[in-house]
């Protein structure tokens, strides 16, 4: 069985993840929680969003765009 590095053991929680209690409350309390933060959406592609793909001149980079303090980093 593969062990976690130290790294990996010293490295915060995602800021993301407390979230879902907050989410699971609501949830119990009957109240619509929409998932918008992580993995695959549960809404539809606005169709915009679409024809705008459609109609891009280089629509092999379909990527998010560089954050100031990320972009290069890769």
């Amino acid at each position: 069985m593969p062990e976690i590095s130290e790294r990996g053991i010293e490295m915060p929680n995602s800021p993301i993840r407390k979230l879902a209690p907050l989410s699971d409350s609501a949830k119990a309390r009957g109240l619509k929680v929409y998932h918008l933060n992580i993995g695959q959406p549960d809404l539809p592609t606005p169709k915009e969003g679409l024809d705008a793909l459609r109609n891009s001149p280089d629509i092999r980079n379909a990527s998010y765009t560089c954050h100031r303090t990320y972009c290069g980093r890769r």
